[in-house]
């Protein structure tokens, strides 16, 4: 049977650059060592960077001041501190509108490709007494099915949400983030506080 299926190469990865990359994976189960070796290719001219903009999500710690306008209000009465000297975006909700969907804060602009498996973490918490629910998102465009598209539940401690998903078209109006307003179990204005994306 097929041992691995899937390598997903991030940190230090340097195949970002056109050229041939040579491969080696080792494997034992047991007694029983598995080797494989395969070549990658990286289209493009040999000293070449291939265009990975939209791909990375964009002061993800919050540790950058917000000026490149990355994350959003897209909808809601919210306003929208950001600590970078720890690293804290606190979205606090004064308003929560009709809907779930009435309070959104996001970051667009998201390239995303077939033939990828992509994970988002989200790292949060709430200062709403008694915990809040809230909606994480990941869609490919403003207003089409989500592909990630959860409720959960905060309380005052951090806590970390991870999601798996893949395209079968590629977009670069991709969208994450998170709906904060109405009908969700202990919706109530207060805080939102996101240590990372």
């Amino acid at each position: 049977g097929r041992v691995l299926h899937n390598i997903l190469m991030n940190d230090n990865n340097v195949m970002t650059a056109a050229g041939t990359y040579t491969i080696s994976y080792t494997h034992s189960i047991g007694m029983t060592e598995y080797s494989k070796e395969f070549t990658i290719t990286v289209g493009g001219t040999t000293g070449e960077t291939v265009d990975t903009s939209g791909w990375e999500i964009v002061n993800s710690e919050f540790t950058d001041e917000p000026t490149n306008g990355a994350w959003t209000v897209l909808e809601g009465d919210v306003t929208v501190t950001f600590d970078n000297t720890v690293g804290v975006a606190d979205v606090h909700v004064n308003a929560l509108g009709a809907e779930f969907y009435s309070v959104i804060f996001s970051q667009g602009g998201k390239t995303f490709q077939p033939g990828y498996t992509y994970t988002v973490t989200y790292r949060l918490k709430t200062d709403v007494v008694g915990g809040r629910n809230i909606v994480l998102f990941v869609e490919p465009a403003s207003g089409v099915l989500k592909l990630v598209e959860e409720e959960v539940s905060l309380t005052d401690v951090y806590q970390d949400f991870s999601y798996d998903f893949s395209v079968t078209g590629t977009t670069t109006t991709g969208m994450i983030g998170l709906f904060a307003g109405a009908n969700l179990t202990g919706a109530a204005p207060g805080s939102v506080l996101i240590d990372s994306v």
